[in-house]
């Protein structure tokens, strides 16, 4: 799909390799990331439902 999608952008949102590791399904199980860096884990679906569709953030473009 992103091979397709570079045909009519030459600045795809992901390298083959980013997307990749973004859906290998990471889970760091056994490490307390709250009580170790104060920061709970948001769910992979839910933060890019936030990103993208979130008024407050979907007008945000990054620039490269």
């Amino acid at each position: 799909l992103l091979k397709v999608y570079s045909l009519f952008s030459s600045k795809p949102p992901f390298t083959a390799d980013q997307l990749k590791a973004l859906s290998a399904g990471d889970d760091f199980k056994g490490i307390d990331t709250e009580a170790v860096f104060g920061v709970k884990q948001t769910p992979f679906e839910e933060a890019i439902r936030e990103s993208y569709t979130d008024p407050r953030y979907s007008r945000i473009v990054l620039q490269r």
